[in-house]
C-alpha cells in the first residue's frame, strides 16, 4: 500500500488537493503533537488556502465571466472550505454515500482537482459503484498522473467489477457445468489477487 508520504510530482499549482494533500500529509506527522499544535496548523492551512483563492480572483470580476452568459454565483471561500470539511468528515467516517455526494459537488467547482476526483472514486467503490468509480480514477490520472495511489486503485476497481461480473455468471440460470468451474476458477484467480 502506498502512503500518503510518497506522493511525488507535486506542482506548485494552488489547488484544493495540494491543499488536502499536504494536510493529510502533515496530519500523520502531527498526530504525535497535543491537541494545541493540530489547532494551530489547522488555523494556518485554513488562512493559508484562504489566502490563496482570494488571490486567484480580480475583486469585482466573477471568474470565467462572460458577457450575456448567465453564470451561477461563484463559491465563497468560506463556502468552499466547509464544503471540502464537510467531504472530509463523511470520508473519514466511511460514510460513502454522502461522502461521494460532497466529493461530487466538490469536482463540479473544481473539475481539474485530481485529489477531489481520486476521493470521489475511492467513495463510490467503497459503494460498489464500480464503473463509476473507474470514471473518477481515470479523471484524476487525467488531472495527475504521476500518482500512484489512482493507478493502484484503478487497478483494484477493475479487478473488483471483474469479480462481480464473473460472480455473475457463476450464478446465471442455465450456465453449464464446464463454463461453471471456468467461471470457478476465475473467481479464486481474482479473489487471490484483491488479497
Amino acid at each position: 500500500m502506498v502512503s500518503d508520504m510518497t506522493i511525488k510530482g507535486f506542482s506548485n499549482k494552488y489547488s484544493v488537493s495540494a491543499f488536502l494533500r499536504r494536510r493529510t500529509t502533515a496530519s500523520t506527522v502531527i498526530s504525535v503533537f497535543n491537541s494545541y499544535s493540530q489547532r494551530r496548523f489547522g488555523a494556518i492551512c485554513v488562512f493559508t488556502i484562504m489566502v490563496l483563492l482570494q488571490g486567484c480572483s480580480t475583486p469585482g470580476v466573477p471568474s470565467g465571466s462572460s458577457p450575456g452568459v448567465a453564470k451561477r454565483p461563484a463559491m465563497t471561500t468560506d463556502d468552499l472550505m466547509d464544503l471540502v470539511q464537510e467531504a472530509e468528515v463523511a470520508y473519514q467516517g466511511a460514510q460513502w454515500d454522502n461522502a461521494a455526494a460532497q466529493y461530487q459537488k466538490l469536482v463540479g467547482v473544481l473539475p481539474d482537482d485530481p485529489y477531489a476526483w481520486f476521493r470521489l472514486g475511492n467513495s463510490l467503490t467503497q459503494q460498489g459503484r464500480y464503473s463509476q468509480a473507474i470514471l473518477a480514477y481515470e479523471r484524476s490520472l487525467k488531472y495527475d498522473s504521476v500518482q500512484a495511489k489512482p493507478w493502484f486503485n484503478l487497478s483494484t476497481t477493475y479487478l473488483l467489477g471483474a469479480q462481480v461480473a464473473t460472480l455473475k455468471a457463476w450464478e446465471a440460470d442455465g450456465i453449464s457445468d464446464d463454463t461453471r468451474a471456468v467461471a470457478q476458477q476465475r473467481l479464486n484467480m481474482l479473489t487471490d489477487l484483491l488479497q
